[in-house]
């Protein structure tokens, strides 16, 4: 068992990624859920995104953040709601929910969801395209190539 304490959080921090809106640490991961750590760059927003079939939970840390909720629309998405979250806050995450976030200041945040993220859609608002990409990717654009199992059009 897996006992997430305040030191193995530090342990675990990764270093900021100046080039992405947050870096992530993979910290565990079964058949039944995974479970990471990210870091914050502050500045920096995450592209929308989804998490496949893949449902959880996220814990703010530390920092304060804030979140857009988005729908599906025929000529691609639209902001339908956001919020700021504080750290101490546990938000829900439904498969298939589509949101975006970026800290405001430095952060940290703990992503827990069942089952493991398969086959995450990351939302390319830029280049209009919908990109299905591989566990080990981020909610970013642009996401290395090999990283990226299909494209669509949005």
């Amino acid at each position: 068992m897996l006992a997430l304490t305040d030191d193995l959080l530090k342990i675990q921090l990764p270093p900021v990624d100046p080039e992405r809106p947050y870096s992530r640490n993979m910290i565990g991961l079964s058949e039944q859920c995974e479970i990471m750590l990210a870091r914050w760059n502050p500045g920096f927003e995450c592209a929308p995104h989804d998490h496949g079939k893949s449902g959880g939970y996220v814990l703010y840390l530390s920092g304060e953040f804030v979140e857009t909720q988005y729908t599906r629309v025929d000529d691609g998405l639209m902001a339908v709601g956001s919020r700021t979250i504080s750290a101490g806050t546990l938000i829900h995450i439904e498969p298939g929910e589509i949101h975006s976030c970026h800290a405001v200041g430095d952060g940290v945040s703990l992503h827990v969801y069942s089952p493991p993220i398969d086959g995450m859609l990351v939302y390319d608002l830029k280049n209009k395209e919908v990109l299905k990409v591989s566990s080990a990717a981020g909610a970013w654009c642009p996401q290395p190539e090999n990283l990226i199992l299909s494209r669509m059009h949005l």
